[in-house]
């Protein structure tokens, strides 16, 4: 429900497609005092610090439930000294406000998936709900990991370009606030994905057998149903050459306080 809300179909690449039922703002917290209880109660000597994450798709931007977390919150996790962060997927965060609840509920890093939603173009623009939320993160101290895919269906080298360039712009303005970026996580053709469904439609084999090639099937999507193939290129030489691009790409910054 999350992901066609942020006017995308379903992720090309995941194969949990079936819709599940979010959990309340109080049963979460509940959750957590439990678990934050359990954890005082070891004797432990070290340093503080609990990282807690949180694999809901679109959590992080779930306004109606922030907000019903945030009204919930226990007078533990309202301590300054609390010593539980938070690590959320989201897909935007739409204004200042709402960045400052986030922290104020203990998130400290975000996940933003940089491209397949609406508006999430490789074009530079002040209106970029990519661009606005960065901004948003960087005035409240919300750390920020991001990536994007190469060898999805239908793309072009020059989309790839594109991308490599947007990336890079991101990195020169943002990138202090960041731990982690790249545009480069190659398309993984998963059973039950739309990608499956996708090269299962041209290829009925790969749903008639639990035996399977995961590589093969990458190839086959990128020669058949993405422009990348040109000039000659092997499916599996472009897919190697998609790996190191990549590689090249990819940025781990110094992590974060």
């Amino acid at each position: 429900a999350s992901r066609h809300a942020a006017g995308k179909e379903a992720c090309n690449y995941c194969s949990l497609t079936s819709q599940h039922v979010a959990a309340s703002g109080r049963h979460f917290w509940d959750t957590m005092s439990c678990l934050v209880n359990q954890v005082s109660a070891i004797d432990w000597k070290g340093a503080l610090g609990i990282m807690c994450y949180h694999v809901g798709d679109d959590m992080g931007s779930d306004i109606p439930l922030m907000r019903e977390i945030h009204g919930a919150m226990p007078d533990w996790a309202r301590d300054s000294s609390c010593f539980l962060r938070h690590r959320m997927y989201a897909w935007y965060v739409p204004s200042l406000t709402y960045a400052e609840l986030l922290r104020e509920i203990g998130v400290r890093w975000l996940y933003i998936g940089g491209d397949g939603k609406v508006g999430f173009t490789n074009e530079w623009s002040e209106r970029h709900p990519f661009i606005r939320t960065l901004r948003h993160c960087r005035q409240t101290g919300l750390a920020v990991r991001s990536s994007y895919v190469l060898g999805q269906p239908g793309q072009t080298w020059d989309e790839v370009k594109s991308w490599i360039a947007f990336n890079r712009r991101v990195l020169s303005e943002f990138g202090s606030q960041m731990s982690l970026v790249t545009h480069g996580w190659v398309n993984v053709v998963t059973p039950g994905s739309p990608n499956w469904r996708l090269l299962a439609s041209k290829y009925p084999e790969f749903d008639q057998s639990d035996f399977v090639d995961l590589e093969y099937a990458q190839c086959l999507i990128l020669r058949d149903f993405t422009h990348l193939s040109s000039g000659g290129r092997e499916p599996r030489q472009l897919l190697h050459e998609l790996y190191a691009v990549a590689e090249q790409e990819l940025r781990i910054l110094p992590r974060k306080s």
